[in-house]
């Protein structure tokens, strides 16, 4: 007599399952078809400003789902502890075509909480999904799984080309025409090192800029003496990050010693009050800087004078008074880049007097 034998609960009833020839290949991984951050698609570093929503957009490709899952959750993790930002998890629900292949798209909201110092390394954000299944184990993903995230409203110095990086650190008047100009010529008519053109740079950044503000503001009275100008000077460059471990004082070199030093650049600091101080008039002291540079064995110095004279005259554009003197260029190899800051300037209600 033939016995009736029940299926044990653990073998799956074949009625319900899809057949052995049509089920799709359960290695397969699922696909990140798309990132989109606040509209546009994501980049290798996603430069975001602190402490408002941004939209992110997931758009994937899922090659199967398993039999008794309904969700899909896809989560980022990161080494970055997580109290500093809030970030998006992607939670899928299974469509009612239950297709093998299908791309799904969400929209989430993220927020980073505080701002990145310029230095320091961009967020990294990997993404592991998960079916709510009875297994529900993490799967890697296929394509773009990761997103680096930057929280700043600048960019840091990790994705900076070595244009941006210079305007980043010379400060506001970085994107002077004139500078950009003096840059091309050291490394192009010059042969400057690029190393000693970018140091030369970023000091004659902040003397343009502070040319700038004593032009607007009047900072240097009439017959401002030297040792208070290189004070101001040197208090300016300290501002700088860059300069604040490679700027040296009173350095030896060539039976003399030169105001101050970058990175071995030498930068000869001057005050006249007794003329006008005009381009192209300054030999004795462009000698004098360019003799630093030869004994320092570099191909440029820095001039900075502030002509604290008393002006008569309307003033000049802060332009106007920048250049690069090569007229020792042709014997000794050197040039030199002059910067005329103006002093003791009128009051434009002098002028109405006169």
């Amino acid at each position: 007599v033939p016995l009736s034998v029940s299926t044990p609960s653990y073998i799956e009833d074949s009625s319900n399952s899809i057949p052995l020839d049509s089920r799709p290949d359960y290695d397969e991984k699922i696909g990140v078809v798309a990132f989109l951050i606040n509209g546009v698609e994501a980049k290798t570093v996603n430069i975001l400003a602190p402490k408002i929503l941004h939209d992110v957009v997931m758009e994937i490709i899922v090659p199967y789902w398993p039999m008794n899952a309904k969700n899909l959750l896809v989560e980022a993790t990161s080494t970055t502890n997580s109290k500093y930002f809030d970030l998006p998890s992607f939670e899928f629900s299974r469509p009612v075509d239950d297709a093998i292949e299908q791309t799904l798209k969400l929209e989430r909201k993220m927020v980073l909480k505080v701002e990145q110092d310029l230095n320091s390394e961009p967020i990294e954000l990997k993404f592991t999904a998960s079916y709510d299944d009875p297994l529900g184990e993490s799967l890697d993903l296929t394509g773009q799984d990761t997103l680096r995230i930057f929280s700043s409203t600048k960019k840091p110095a990790t994705v900076l080309d070595e244009g941006e990086k210079i305007e980043q650190r010379i400060g506001t008047f970085s994107g002077d025409k004139k500078i950009t100009e003096i840059l091309v010529q050291l490394k192009n008519n010059y042969e400057v090192p690029m190393g000693d053109a970018i140091a030369a740079i970023v000091v004659l950044g902040k003397l343009v800029e502070l040319a700038y503000l004593s032009l607007k503001h009047g900072y240097f009275a009439v017959g401002t003496n030297e040792t208070d100008f290189q004070k101001e000077i040197l208090r300016c460059l300290h501002q700088i990050p860059a300069c604040a471990d490679d700027l040296q004082e009173q350095v030896k070199t060539g039976n003399g010693r030169v105001d101050l030093t970058y990175r071995g650049i030498p930068i000869e600091l001057k005050s006249e009050s007794k003329r006008t101080v005009a381009n192209g008039k300054n030999t004795g002291f462009v000698k004098q800087a360019a003799q630093y540079a030869v004994t320092l064995s570099k191909k440029v110095g820095i001039l900075c004078i502030l002509d604290s004279s008393k002006k008569s005259e309307v003033s000049k554009p802060v332009e106007a008074l920048i250049q690069i003197d090569d007229s020792h260029w042709s014997t000794s190899k050197v040039v030199i880049v002059e910067v005329i800051i103006q002093g003791g300037l009128p009051r434009p209600s002098d002028f109405a007097k006169s």
